[in-house]
């Protein structure tokens, strides 16, 4: 009985595949490029309106980011911080500013979402000698991730409780604004 359950699993995953850009994504690597996608709208272009064929173009980008990756959470985890400490980045000067989606998002514009990932490498070293350096983006990451696989309302209070403890007010509002795009606008 419980081969067969299986076996009707596997094969409605097998008929609900995606193609992204000629290319087979897994459906934890769909969901989590969905996330991402919707965590950065939330995060960057929360006022504009895209069009459908916009925002699957926009998912086929970051796509290419997951290929080859065999653990989706991590690299989304990983991702969400990039996109944390761009946006951090871009707070500290007024002329600072995030390039629209189609460009951000691409793997090949040293400019944006891939620039990132030196600053990853380097928080990772300075988390190596400080544990607790930037916790609070990886804190996020982790209730983005959380939310995204489970969706439960207790969840999204402990963890904006744990990041107001911290005193992470902007990533509060970050992750806030991130739930809210999640449940309602998504």
């Amino acid at each position: 009985m419980e081969a067969a359950r299986k076996l009707d699993q596997e094969i409605a995953e097998s008929v609900l595949q995606i193609i992204y850009g000629g290319k087979y994504i897994s459906p934890l690597k769909r969901k989590r490029i969905n996330a991402f996608w919707d965590f950065c709208y939330a995060t960057f272009w929360s006022n504009q309106n895209f069009a459908e064929a916009e925002k699957e173009k926009f998912k086929e980008l970051i796509a290419d980011h997951f290929a080859g990756v065999d653990d989706p959470n991590q690299k989304f985890i990983e991702l969400v911080e990039r996109a944390v400490l761009a946006k951090r980045y871009i707070r500290r000067r007024s002329s600072r500013y995030i390039t629209k989606p189609i460009d951000w998002l691409n793997i090949n514009f040293k400019k944006g979402l891939s620039g990132t990932a030196s600053w990853y490498k380097e928080l990772n070293e300075q988390r190596k000698t400080v544990p607790h350096y930037n916790e609070g983006i990886a804190v996020l990451a982790n209730g983005i991730l959380d939310f995204s696989k489970f969706g439960r309302s207790q969840q999204i209070t402990e963890y904006r409780k744990h990041l107001i403890k911290m005193e992470q007010y902007d990533l509060v509002f970050l992750y806030q604004n991130a739930i809210i795009h999640l449940l309602f606008i998504a």
